[in-house]
């Protein structure tokens, strides 16, 4: 028998293995309370009417909560108003409102889609969506769990093992609706999991994922696949296996052709066939938090298109054209795999364009897509219905023969008719994809990403007010939009990185707000929240809090992992306690010996944070440390050889080849920081150096390098090159030293590589323009097509600064018209001063730069900061700031006649 769990699935999905049941039970309910196993409740969406205000404080309550996680939080913290759990549910709920398959009122659906689905109920032919609420998204809560075998695992698999309960998930024959919802479950253990180096485990999640979709082709439940897909892309480490998500395509064209769902579901297979080609265009885009259309624009594309087919005759080759198509519609993707979207991308073009299959709403939805593949095909040879018949031959090996053959009379047998009504209705789908970007840009919603930048930026300022502005963002959209919340939900790194922020500001109101925030969220403190605040209150010294929650955790009886090991052995090294910091370090070798698997292995990233204090008090002492833990069988890393070189070089150089020597017989491989040390050590002693002394010590850092064994990468090069390049005395033998290694290692110079070697020449006085064009030609780089953004930014610089107005703003517009239109600040002030100072003002074309750049910027919630620049005070006091297109901040009445513009870079008296 078992405990009851009436907890929300996702709550419970977090449970930590060793309480898990007490856990539970602790939010079961007294009817559950038994020994008769009971069906989970559905979870419950969170609306707005029931979502926590902004004073958090608001919630009442007294008395010690009775779960240890939550009552940690409570006791360290020392919160003035305890907080509650709401599990309360909507008040006097419509007596209209739908009900679910259980008789009670069904709060998941938005009220169109209730409505939407009585009409089907009644009258199936007689649903229709209008265009404009296509764009709602809402999220389905977790399906029940129906079969009794699956509840019984459910029930046992949080007693075993993360690998014991992925291999007995595989190895079941539970239906494939009953092994998603059971693997959502355990997903927040395998999340939480360290990621590099790649884990064991990973092995039988990426077995499991395999498996379900393979079986997922019988099936729809919407955003199933993209859920798979994203659990994917955890395990794939970068190189996504596109021939599944092509799979997934045609698996779920099959289902729509079949023909036998009710017009709300063939509406909503639809809709996820959108979703899934906005998934795709989005693999391997870490910064894409919500669902939305990431592809090139159709310039680029077709640029890319046009330069693919230099050398070969793509007017005759039509699978080549084909391929080389895919490739510049999804650049990021891997160029020997993105050809197996083809036969996936005519499929749905052919379902889109299909009056019958695809509601009007949902073809503007995709709108992007069409519009960009239409453009695409048509630079080359237009896929007729012989070569799509040929693409269709050519991929049947890759796929499934079955649903390969389902669709392939349909595509061949419509083809012509879709390429024709494509063709047709090109301009009104470049209007909505035109539409859909400015919605984009427009949109007040803010990635996580972007949060936790802005978030990182603050902190690293310590500047409370910008922290105060980025979490009272975050409060104010995950109160308004649900796609925030439960993004929230699925990562709540950002909100224990929060935690981390508060405590390393002592901001401990703050912290309290946050943990009202998590609690709303249905978000389970882990033990990576708490090793959050550990660290941050070590960060601001605030020991007290620090050790009071450390035994609060170590009494509580949780399960501790290898962080918060490393955050309480660094934080007594900081509080000057180093013998406590190695009798904790022992502890927890000793308790790993008695007690595994329960207990955590120990790792040299503890002893690392005990090694880099104790090398600067006791060098012998340290060494003592490294052999003990070899003995224990933890080896250095190379984080330990960092910290060895560094304090080498500053006390002991002449041990450096020695060290370097051991790192390469242990087979250690060095990273970015390694070659850093080495040349700010070096290369720090050259500020007074002669040109052959420079020669010299760019020859020993080589030598140094290859004599232990190692190879420089080109970020390696590059710093070696920076370095020399930013002397004050930089010698031209040195660098090009540096640029022959470049070329006898294999490697390309780089545009970053040249963009340092620019702005040394124009670091002359006066600046050396010339230089910057012998530069240019030598790497041929002769139009904004070659190099990056960074490059032409700083030659359009380059020419603004040397008075030659019009080669600079010749560049901006060429980077304007390509989509890349200039945002730096400073190259912008430079570009603006050459034509607004001068015998000649050219305001026409000063403003028509401006208004460029504010087109280009959409979102301008985000960039507070960007509008505060003295280039933006300049051009508005100019007259030049358009008020259509500029932010409301910077638009303000503001009395420029009284600034001083000497003193932000313009003409005094302007």
């Amino acid at each position: 028998m078992y405990t009851s769990k009436a907890a929300c699935v996702r709550c419970a999905s977090r449970i930590p293995i060793a309480v898990g049941r007490t856990s539970i039970a602790t939010y079961s309910t007294a009817k559950d309370a038994g020994s008769t196993p009971a069906k989970p409740k559905r979870h419950r969406s969170i609306n707005k009417g029931d979502y926590v205000s902004k004073r958090y404080d608001t919630y009442g309550g007294k008395g010690k909560s009775s779960d240890p996680f939550v009552q940690i939080f409570r006791d360290v913290v020392s919160l003035r108003k305890h907080i509650k759990l709401d599990n309360t549910t909507s008040k006097n709920p419509s007596k209209a409102e739908p009900k679910d398959d259980k008789g009670k009122p069904d709060n998941t659906l938005p009220q169109w889609k209730k409505e939407a689905m009585g009409k089907v109920l009644e009258d199936p032919s007689s649903f229709r969506i209008d265009d404009g609420r296509f764009a709602y998204r809402y999220k389905q809560p977790h399906p029940e769990i129906m079969d009794e075998q699956a509840r019984m695992f459910e029930a046992n698999m949080h007693d075993w093992s993360l690998e014991d309960a992925l291999t007995r998930l595989k190895a079941s024959e539970l239906k494939f609706p009953d092994k998603v919802n059971l693997l959502e479950r355990l997903w927040p253990r395998v999340r939480d999991l360290p990621r590099h180096p790649r884990p064991q485990i990973f092995n039988e999640v990426e077995a499991l994922l395999m498996q379900l979709f393979h079986m997922q082709g019988a099936y729809f439940r919407q955003h199933c696949t993209i859920r798979l897909s994203k659990m994917m892309e955890l395990v794939e480490y970068g190189h996504p296996r596109i021939k599944l998500r092509a799979s997934a395509v045609l698996n779920l064209g099959k289902l729509l052709l079949r023909g036998k769902a009710s017009s709300l579901e063939q509406f909503e297979r639809m809709i996820e066939l959108v979703d899934l080609w906005k998934h795709i265009s989005q693999l391997g885009k870490p910064e894409q938090d919500e669902l939305s259309w990431a592809l090139p624009s159709v310039f680029d594309a077709t640029d890319a298109m046009l330069y693919g087919n230099r050398g070969r005759d793509c007017k005759r080759d039509g699978l080549v054209a084909a391929s080389t198509a895919m490739v510049c519609m999804f650049p990021h993707l891997p160029i020997s795999h993105a050809r197996h979207l083809q036969s996936s991308l005519i499929l749905t073009i052919t379902m889109l364009m299909d009056p019958e299959l695809t509601h009007s709403s949902v073809k503007k939805e995709a709108s992007p897509l069409l519009h960009l593949a239409a453009s695409v095909f048509s630079e080359t040879r237009p896929p007729n219905k012989d070569l799509v018949e040929k693409l269709w031959d050519d991929e049947e090996a890759a796929f499934d023969g079955v649903v390969h053959d389902f669709s392939r009379p349909y595509v061949i047998e419509n083809w012509d008719k879709t390429w024709k009504a494509l063709q047709n209705e090109l301009d009104s789908i470049a209007r909505a994809a035109e539409q859909a970007a400015k919605t984009k840009k427009a949109t007040v919603h803010t990635p996580l990403s972007t949060l936790h930048r802005q978030l990182r930026q603050a902190h690293r300022a310590r500047n409370v007010g910008a922290a105060l502005q980025v979490f009272d963002s975050l409060q104010q959209q995950a109160s308004k939009d649900v796609s925030m919340r439960n993004q929230l939900q699925d990562e709540p790194d950002l909100l224990n990185y929060v935690v981390f922020v508060w405590g390393a500001l002592r901001r401990p109101s703050e912290m309290q707000q946050t943990l009202a925030l998590m609690q709303k969220l249905r978000i389970r403190p882990t033990i990576k929240t708490y090793t959050a605040m550990m660290h941050g209150w070590k960060m601001s010294k605030d020991y007290r809090r620090s050790e009071a929650l450390w035994n609060q955790i170590r009494a509580s009886g949780m399960p501790l992992d290898l962080h918060i090991w490393t955050a309480r052995v660094s934080t007594l090294l900081e509080m000057g306690r180093p013998e406590q910091g190695m009798q904790e370090l022992v502890g927890m070798v000793n308790l790993w010996k008695t007690q595994a698997p329960n207990a955590v292995e120990p790792d040299i990233e503890v002893v690392n944070a005990v090694f880099k204090t104790l090398i600067v008090l006791d060098r012998k002492a340290a060494q003592d440390l490294l052999a003990w833990a070899s003995r224990e069988g933890m080896q250095p890393s190379i984080v330990t050889y960092n910290i060895l070189l560094t304090e080498s070089f500053r006390s002991h150089p002449e041990a450096v080849p020695s060290i370097l020597k051991n790192m390469h017989a242990a087979a250690v491989e060095p990273d970015s920081a390694t070659f850093t040390i080495i040349l700010e050590a070096v290369l720090g002693a050259l500020t007074e150096s002669t040109g052959e002394e420079q020669v010299q010590a760019v020859d020993q850092i080589f030598a140094d390098i290859e004599s232990a064994g190692l190879r420089p990468n080109q970020e390696t090069l590059a710093k070696i090159l920076y370095s020399i390049c930013t002397l004050p005395n930089g010698s031209e033998a040195a660098i090009q030293r540096v640029l022959a290694k470049v070329s006898a290692s294999g490697y390309v110079i780089t545009p970053h590589m040249i963009t340092i070697l620019i702005e040394r020449a124009m670091s002359r006085d006066p600046p050396d323009i010339v230089a910057v064009e012998d530069i240019l030609r030598r790497y041929e780089i002769r139009t904004v097509s070659d190099g990056d953004q960074v490059l032409w930014e700083r030659v359009m610089s380059a020419y603004a600064v040397s008075r030659d107005w019009a080669a600079a703003l010749r560049i901006f517009n060429e980077l304007d018209a390509a989509g890349r239109t200039a945002t730096s600040l400073s190259c912008l002030t430079d570009l603006l001063t050459a034509l607004v100072d001068g015998e000649e003002r050219r305001l026409d074309e000063a403003k028509e730069m401006v208004s460029a750049v504010l087109r280009s910027k959409g979102d301008f919630d985000q960039r507070g900061r960007y509008w505060k620049h003295h280039f933006w005070f300049r051009a508005k006091a100019l007259g030049l700031v358009d008020r259509e297109l500029a932010p409301g901040e910077l638009v303000e009445e503001d009395d420029f006649s009284r600034r001083d513009w000497a003193d932000v870079g313009g003409a005094k008296g302007v």
